[in-house]
């Protein structure tokens, strides 16, 4: 056991300067392989364009009477025109379409035929015969042609064929004209946790698709999607309540979480608003996810923001993966915790560290899961844990507890900062409201006045204040980061708790993971991942995996990197980027930004901004004092 110790402390003299460098140099390598992702423009208006360049080619006697030959026409904007599509990552010019579907650039090659002139692919693009690429540029879906002429497949078009270097396959196109169908990675797809949850019953399902939403094969029901939204804001942050309370005061807590949480709806249903306006504008096949809207809305905003669209997305989805990594990190620190609880109530008395270097060998052989097929059933048994967890915890926080006059009505100004940012991690579920609402049968009744969001938040909040209020009631200053960490080991019911709590988060860390793992690594592996990409792909989770460890293992203290990862993250997503996305998009609508729009947009970007710089602050002060 010395030995341990002694190896423990000269690792972690090392490991201790590690943690920001490393987390740059991540962020860093994903800002530079994310600059590929190429401007999207006005799809329409490129379609009015090829559509002149297709008369021009139709004018050639022998294919005067030939819709096909140059048909490249306004298609490319009404019917393929998506910017979530594969062949969207190279520069938009570089594609051209023939009847036979898009032929994608595989590599700068000249592809010629009846089709049209196609960039990077060998062979045609309709008329029957197959277009493909030969060289490796990107593992996305190959596209064949089939004969639109006389509205038959070709006889190779329901094959499928791998790609050089890559593990994608791609289906064929059907028949008729346009219908393309691809498998393909997930990667790119989920943006928030909710998505993945959802992935399970998809996947399960035989029914067919809704006509009126296309790009949803299981549509849920009102009560479903309540549900998922209990699910997708219930955690870490719901648990950490009675620490900010501690933080903002027994009266003062209860009023301010009500109010952030009126804001923070309001955000969410910004968000909502500009992602349905972009739905219409760029006619894709599916709403755009976050990052998309946030890139869209300045694409077509005042001609001075265009070219801040890439950096916008890519702001957006290094924030997704901040705030994503700094969950594992707190379920890291949150599981060790009460392993450690739980041992030294039984005797077994070992240092923090090592239960975290014991916890994460279990959750590297999960993250190792790549399939989200695999991974659903976890969120489900997590679910059942964590709702029977803070249950119990309720139950015995309302047992005995001291008047309230015996807590402080208002906690110190130096201290407001922590619970701000605590209180903003846990209300920070605007990444679910997009897809949550996409996959409903009715999408309208996700924002109604007793729609899912309003109603179904209310909840949420009323459940945030009530463990936050008996909480700290209960524990007064000695309220822990985690309320499951001040339940009596001694009691078989919360040792019952705290393991359920446990191998709920436990459960979950994959499925917090699968998200940045699903923005980093499509630009990483399109640079590196050419030969063995699986491998390397494991590679890659590995090391995030241990870079949470050890920013884990930096911070131990539980309370506090929830503040920091809400005031530096949440913050930013939650109260910065709906606002400036409504400016924007007004600006460009004749006499759509009012005054009042102005200032109560400028109000909330100045609430965020407050809480970025204070709760940063703080926090990080407060850990430093902590060491």
């Amino acid at each position: 056991m010395k030995a341990i110790y002694i190896l423990k402390s000269v690792i972690l003299n090392h490991l201790k300067k590690l943690p920001v460098v490393i987390f740059l140099l991540l962020c860093s390598l994903f800002l530079v392989n994310s600059q590929d992702v190429s401007e999207t423009r006005d799809l329409a208006d490129d379609g009015e364009d090829y559509d002149e360049l297709g008369r021009k080619h139709r004018k050639k006697k022998k294919h005067q009477n030939n819709p096909c030959y140059g048909g490249y026409g306004r298609t490319f904007g009404d019917k393929f025109g998506h910017p979530d599509q594969t062949y969207i990552s190279a520069p938009v010019t570089n594609y051209f379409f023939g009847c036979g579907g898009p032929v994608v650039p595989q590599h700068q090659g000249h592809g010629h035929g009846h089709g049209g002139h196609g960039h990077g692919g060998h062979g045609h693009g309709g008329h029957g015969h197959i277009g493909y690429g030969q060289h490796g540029g990107f593992n996305g879906p190959l596209n064949y042609g089939f004969n639109q002429g006389f509205n038959q497949p070709y006889p190779f078009a329901q094959h499928q064929y791998p790609f050089n270097g890559g593990y994608n396959v791609a289906s064929a196109a059907a028949s008729g004209f346009g219908n393309l169908v691809t498998t393909t990675d997930s990667y790119g797809e989920y943006q928030s946790r909710e998505q993945i949850i959802n992935l399970d019953s998809k996947v399960r399902s035989e029914d067919e698709p809704n006509p009126e939403h296309p790009h949803v094969t299981h549509p849920t029901s009102y009560m479903d999607t309540m549900l998922h939204l209990f699910r997708g804001n219930i955690g870490s942050g719901l648990l950490a309540m009675g620490d900010a309370f501690k933080n903002g005061g027994i009266i003062f807590s209860p009023i301010m979480t009500a109010i952030l949480g009126v804001i923070c709806v309001h955000a969410q249903h910004l968000l909502l608003n500009c992602s349905e306006e972009m739905y219409r504008k760029t006619k894709r096949d599916k709403p755009p996810g976050f990052a998309d809207t946030v890139s869209l809305v300045f694409e077509y905003g005042p001609v001075t923001l265009r070219p801040l669209a890439p950096t916008m997305k890519i702001l957006v989805n290094t924030f997704l993966c901040i705030t994503q990594l700094g969950f594992c990190c707190v379920y890291i620190v949150f599981i060790a915790n009460n392993v450690k609880m739980i041992c030294d109530q039984r005797g077994l008395h070992i240092d923090l560290t090592i239960h975290m270097i014991f916890v994460i060998i279990p959750i590297l052989l999960i993250c190792m899961v790549r399939n989200l097929k695999y991974l659903t059933p976890f969120s489900t048994l997590a679910n059942v844990m964590m709702a029977l967890g803070v249950g119990a915890v309720l139950y015995e926080a309302v047992q005995d507890i001291p008047p309230v006059e015996s807590r402080d009505y208002i906690a110190h100004w130096s201290q407001l900062p922590l619970y701000f940012g605590t209180a903003i991690y846990a209300f920070e579920g605007i990444g679910l409201v997009l897809p949550l609402k996409n996959e409903m049968r009715k999408p309208e009744l996700f924002q109604k006045p007793l729609g899912v969001l309003n109603l179904g938040m209310v909840i949420v909040a009323g459940i945030f204040v009530t463990v936050g209020f008996f909480g700290y009631l209960k524990w007064g200053d000695e309220v822990a980061g985690s309320v499951t960490l001040n339940l009596n080991p001694a009691n078989v019911l919360s040792t019952t708790v705290q393991v359920l709590i446990t191998l709920a988060m436990l459960l979950t860390y994959p499925l917090q993971m699968y998200v940045p793992v699903a923005i980093m690594w499509p630009p990483l592996k399109k640079k590196y991942g050419k030969s063995s990409p699986v491998a390397k792909e494991l590679g890659f989770r590995v090391l995030l995996v241990l870079l949470t460890f050890v920013l884990a293992e930096s911070i131990p203290q539980l309370g506090l990197f929830i503040s920091l990862v809400g005031a530096i993250s949440s913050t930013t997503l939650a109260l910065m980027f709906p606002p400036i996305i409504q400016l924007v998009s007004h600006y460009q609508n004749n006499n759509g930004l009012t005054v009042f729009i102005t200032v109560k947009n400028l109000l909330i970007i100045s609430l965020g901004l407050f809480i970025f710089v204070t709760g940063t602050y703080q926090s990080i002060a407060s850990i430093v004092q902590a060491f």
